[in-house]
């Protein structure tokens, strides 16, 4: 079963807001995919945006991939387990990270 969860969230510096994201129960054994998307409504462009999504201990073996638009970047694009990354993004630039 494939999810797909899009966060749309305005960097605005300094303050910058946190995203929790709940998956509904699955069934035991079986495969869970899901993406964020993280998008800078601008109007200038970000360094360093932290994007982090602990997993629930019921998740194991979990790895996730990183890709961004022209212009904007992953500073890791690729890891295991929780995400814990940042991201440069030009102003209406997106990242997008599959787990």
């Amino acid at each position: 079963m494939d999810w797909i969860i899009r966060v749309l969230v305005p960097v605005v510096l300094p303050a910058y807001d946190s995203v929790q994201i709940s998956l509904p129960s699955n069934v035991p054994g079986t495969t869970i995919t899901y993406t964020i998307i993280v998008t800078n409504a601008g109007p200038s462009a970000v360094t360093n945006a932290t994007v982090v999504d602990t997993l629930p201990a019921a998740i194991t073996s979990a790895t996730w991939s990183c890709s961004a638009l022209i212009g904007s970047s992953c500073d890791v694009s690729s890891g295991s387990g929780d995400i814990n990354t940042t991201l440069d993004l030009l102003a209406n630039g997106s990242a997008i990270i599959e787990v």
